[in-house]
């Protein structure tokens, strides 16, 4: 299992998702990832720039389901 924080800015990029997906789903066996802020945002009032947002857990899902 993976409990968040998987990468350093999949919330905004992309490519940072997609690279953290890769090194992850190297490692044998099944796999559990859970978001964190760094893959889905967080509260708007903590960091108004990053809130959880539909397109951001759309970016987590896409690699890592």
């Amino acid at each position: 299992m993976f409990s968040g924080d998987v990468s350093l800015d999949g919330a905004d990029r992309e490519e940072d998702m997609a690279f953290a997906a890769q090194l992850l789903r190297a490692f044998p066996g099944q796999s559990l990832f859970l978001p964190g802020n760094h893959e889905t945002g967080s509260h708007p009032f903590t960091m108004p720039q990053q809130p959880v947002g539909e397109a951001r857990m759309a970016r987590f899902r896409s690699p890592l389901g």
